[in-house]
């Protein structure tokens, strides 16, 4: 597909070169220093969010299964509007649009406090949209800066500074808002917001010249030859699992918050497991090199399904410890592996020019997914409301096992992915 001009096919020679490189350069390093403060963000939004809203509401259940279900609805219908204007435009632009709307999406939770209860819905709409315009510039801008030769070395680093910051912010954020409250903890984060968007500006992204966001050319070429059209059925299939893998958190800090019943416990929880988490990555690093990580997919799978039946039967804060180390473990092998193979297919394709509807479609599914999830969520708290608060608690368990059930197939979808990958050589 004749997209570019020599430009943007300079670009693609450069981050497509055959000789290994395993050194970033600076720009590499400005995109995971950014993204760095957006792990901050997504912490305070995935967890201490999620236990305000859970505070604050009377169906706790009903109101996080909404916020997340128009969330991800709202992110998945703008994913494909913003990735036709990212092939268009600078994607650091569209890059900082996402932190200044992030931003604004804090300061509004600052102003509503406990209004947020009845506006859940408008909530999650704003943060979604924000969401769309950061994933898709973000993927984009990684796909295309960072050559195959260093992308082990880049997902590696990613995943480290997640983990560091996942140790540290938890707990301070935790404490803060045990301490003094929810909304001086807000405040720090649109700090952090603000700090990001100056970060973004020693991002070096050109803007693509004579492009075009072409979704129905993009689709052809994924049908051109029987290697693409196996790698792809399986990057999407693995892509609707892996968004499964998003229902377990929310759920988790709901059943952490009832045993613990405080935010420090929970940003204590969160922190030391992370820590423990880059033990994993160490672990999965070192496999990826041997290029068969099924053990670790199996593992995970028996691991996840039976440590999940433990806290569910008998919920204790040993069992919930239990069952957070399985998760954080699992989560970190499925991420790791499940970001690179996804990033590794488009330049051993030679389809460079498809990196913003590749990226787009990659979205749309993981928002499908999730949506889907985030439903059955909601009918899950207005069917448990009707038993009231311990009829609710027991629909909130059985949801769990059936999402932990979803979570355990990834390891099934990333081992026929990772097979596909081998016989087509595209793992190097």
């Amino acid at each position: 597909m004749e997209k570019s001009t020599n430009e943007n096919l300079e670009i693609a020679q450069e981050v497509s070169e055959s000789k290994p490189k395993k050194k970033l350069n600076a720009t590499s390093y400005a995109l995971l220093s950014a993204h760095g403060f957006n792990y901050v963000v997504s912490i305070f939004v995935s967890t201490f969010l999620i236990s305000y809203i859970y505070k604050i509401s009377d169906n706790y259940v009903l109101n996080i299964g909404l916020f997340y279900c128009f969330n991800y609805l709202t992110m998945g219908i703008f994913s494909y509007i913003v990735s036709s204007i990212i092939d268009k435009t600078n994607r650091v632009v569209c890059y900082r649009v996402a932190i200044i709307v992030r931003a604004l999406f804090i300061l509004s939770v600052v102003f509503l406090g406990e209004r947020l209860a009845s506006l859940v819905i408008l909530a999650g709409m704003l943060h979604g949209f924000s969401e769309a315009w950061y994933w898709c510039s973000f993927n984009v801008m990684k796909n295309e800066l960072i050559p195959n030769s260093c992308m082990k070395r880049y997902t590696t680093l990613q995943i480290i500074e997640n983990k560091g910051v996942n140790f540290i912010v938890p707990i301070i954020l935790g404490t803060i808002i045990d301490a003094d409250s929810f909304k001086t903890s807000a405040i720090v984060i649109f700090i952090m917001a603000s700090i990001q968007i100056v970060l973004s500006f020693f991002i070096k992204s050109r803007k693509p010249e004579n492009s075009k966001f072409d979704m129905k050319t993009f689709f052809k070429e994924m049908k051109a030859s029987e290697k693409n059209k196996e790698l792809f059925k399986i990057c999407f299939i693995s892509t609707l699992l892996f968004g499964a893998t998003t229902l377990v958190s929310p759920v988790n800090t709901i059943i952490v918050m009832l045993t613990f019943k405080s935010n420090f416990s929970l940003g204590l929880l969160t922190g030391v497991f992370s820590a423990v988490s880059i033990i994993m990555l160490v672990i999965a690093k070192k496999l990826a090199k041997t290029r068969r990580a099924t053990p670790i997919y199996v593992i995970c799978a028996v691991a996840s399904v039976a440590s999940t039946l433990v806290v569910t039967l008998s919920t204790s804060k040993p069992t919930l410890i239990i069952f957070n180390f399985v998760y954080i473990a699992c989560s970190t092998f499925y991420s790791y592996y499940y970001d690179l193979y996804r990033n590794v297919i488009l330049k051993q394709l030679d389809m460079y020019d498809d990196i913003a509807e590749y990226q787009g479609t990659i979205e749309i599914l993981l928002e499908m997914s999730r949506v889907v999830g985030f439903a059955l969520m909601i009918l899950t708290g207005i069917i448990g409301a009707y038993f009231g608060a311990d009829g609710l608690v027991l629909a909130l368990k059985v949801y769990f096992v059936f999402i932990i059930i979803l979570y355990a197939l990834v390891s099934l979808a990333l081992c026929k992915f990772e097979k596909k990958l081998i016989d087509y050589d595209v793992l190097k």
